[in-house]
């Protein structure tokens, strides 16, 4: 097949998915959410590969996979990344992910080359309204990411966790056999309910802002030409100070609180393994452990992923699954989130200063609240200059 049949080919396959995906939700009770933090990532490329990504990533996305990978990057390059949901009309934010990257040769110093990268990441939006119980997924999700909300309540939400990021890796110019990489975030937070709880029926609004800086950080070691070994660290000592304002509609007084809410530790461990000049295997392991807000968790995923790079033509085809092994999150009251496991389909297309990736996977928060398969996809844009 000619290198021109492989480029219609793939944007022939972007079309039909956007066609499958133009259905709409007629449901009076509405509840949406997107963002890195659910457990997908961010990055077509790394999310095809299952986020796989720990060893192997070498994009910009690296600013979330592994800040290390940044160090392997040969051109400057910014990259637009845009999720597209089953309710392409429930979409909240334009994009899932901006970054621009640097090659650094004015911070080059004792024989270390240098690269930098400027990041923005919608960690977390979520909007609903309408009634939820205490063991609706839904409300279970909700208590999670927002401590102290009720269990039981019957209005509108709207939440939104940002992270804007800068990331500085290094790797040695000669002969380099690890890279490093870190990360400084800083993460804001906002969220509005207005509605009813179940405990009395006095309209009730809620407002919360909180802030926080976090520092993660990232390592390779590059065993082989083919056998890359990896580790990353998220939110090392990541504390949020929270302001929550409560206010009911016939009293008219408002409650103000102050928090100080932890995030929980998030360690992966990775390999990837070339096999051929065509065919890379990837494998990671996740650990995402401690407190947040009052909830004790303990989440552990497995993440494995590979990717078959056509040699005489642009196109690069990916595959991979995450699989749980156990997810645990004590103060809830239920089971939080089902065991679940899900496959990822990706298509990436190459030419000298511009990449396009697309990935289709099954959306595990959304399919447990519609209770039934919800596709989504990620496309991006970069340009290398």
């Amino acid at each position: 097949m000619h290198k021109g049949n492989h480029s219609h080919l793939f944007f022939f396959i972007i079309q039909i998915i956007f066609i499958l995906f133009c259905t709409a939700s007629n449901d009076a009770r509405t509840f949406h959410a997107e963002g890195s933090d659910l457990f997908m990532g961010v990055g077509p490329k790394e999310m095809a590969l299952g986020g796989a990504a720990s060893a192997g990533t070498n994009t910009i996305y690296s600013v979330y996979w592994n800040p290390a990978g940044l160090a392997e990057l040969k051109t400057n390059s910014w990259v637009i990344s845009r999720q597209f949901q089953s309710d392409l009309d429930s979409n909240l934010n334009a994009f899932n992910f901006l970054g621009i990257s640097f090659l650094s040769p004015w911070l080059n110093i004792g024989g270390l080359k240098s690269t930098i990268a400027f990041s923005f990441i919608p960690r977390i939006y979520a909007k609903s309204s309408g009634a939820f119980s205490e063991d609706d997924i839904e409300s279970v999700f909700l208590r999670f990411l927002l401590p102290s909300f009720p269990s039981n309540f019957d209005g509108d939400l709207s939440s939104k966790t940002k992270d804007y990021r800068l990331t500085w890796a290094v790797t040695p110019k000669v002969d380099p056999t690890w890279s490093f990489g870190f990360t400084v975030s800083r993460i804001e937070c906002g969220s509005t309910f207005c509605g009813v709880e179940a405990e009395d029926d006095e309209v009730t609004m809620y407002s919360a802002n909180a802030a926080a800086v976090a520092v993660n950080m990232g390592g390779k070691y590059f065993c082989t030409d083919d056998v890359t070994f990896g580790f990353n660290i998220k939110d090392l000592d990541t504390t949020l100070d929270t302001e929550l304002k409560k206010v009911s509609k016939d009293s008219l007084e408002e409650d103000i609180s102050f928090h100080k809410i932890s995030f929980p530790r998030d360690v992966t461990i990775g390999v990837q393994w070339r096999y051929s000049q065509s065919l890379y295997y990837s494998l990671d392991i996740q650990s995402i452990y401690g407190d947040y807000g009052g909830y004790v968790m303990d989440i552990g995923l497995i993440r494995a992923g590979l990717e078959y790079r056509a040699q005489e033509f642009p196109l690069i085809y990916r595959f991979g699954m995450i699989v749980p092994r156990k997810i645990e999150i004590e103060g809830l009251g239920r089971d939080p989130f089902p065991g679940f496991a899900v496959p990822t389909l990706g298509l990436g297309w190459m030419s000298k200063y511009m990449d396009v990736d697309v990935v289709f996977y099954v959306h595990p928060l959304m399919s447990l609240s519609r209770k039934t398969l919800y596709p989504s996809l990620d496309l991006d844009f970069k340009y290398n200059f």
